[in-house]
């Protein structure tokens, strides 16, 4: 990942990164793999978070048949990585999923019952007076 980095910089190149790894079948959000972060520590450059709409529609996960299906592009604020850092990664994933999924329509961010749990959980690791 350290020749791409390099490779990325020395020839003022733009990289897309589908951060997910994979498509989900209902379009919805999913967590966020770390290789993105990584590449953004390495080289130093801003990640543009870019949310797309509508792609599971235009083309189903397992189907190489592409259809007609109205998309929409929406380019977000350049976020800051100059001062990122290894040890805190999984802040900066979070931070990226957490802007992207703030801008995606109701139905394509993460089901409320994902979020519903993740929350229970962290109550559950908090000690309650007795």
């Amino acid at each position: 990942m350290k020749e791409v980095a390099h490779a990325v910089v020395k020839n003022n190149l733009s990289l897309i990164i589908f951060p997910e790894g994979i498509r989900s079948k209902d379009g919805r959000l999913l967590p966020f793999k770390k290789g993105f972060a990584h590449m953004a520590i390495q080289s130093r450059l801003p990640v543009i978070p870019i949310i797309l709409t509508g792609t599971h529609l235009a083309w189903k996960k397992g189907c190489l048949h592409i259809r007609p299906s109205p998309l929409t592009v929406k380019y977000l604020p350049p976020i800051k990585t100059d001062d990122w850092s290894t040890d805190k990664i999984d802040d900066h994933v979070k931070l990226v999923h957490d802007i992207s999924m703030e801008n995606l329509p109701q139905p394509q961010r993460p089901p409320p019952l994902v979020l519903e749990e993740e929350e229970e959980e962290e109550e559950e690791e908090t000690p309650t007076k007795s």
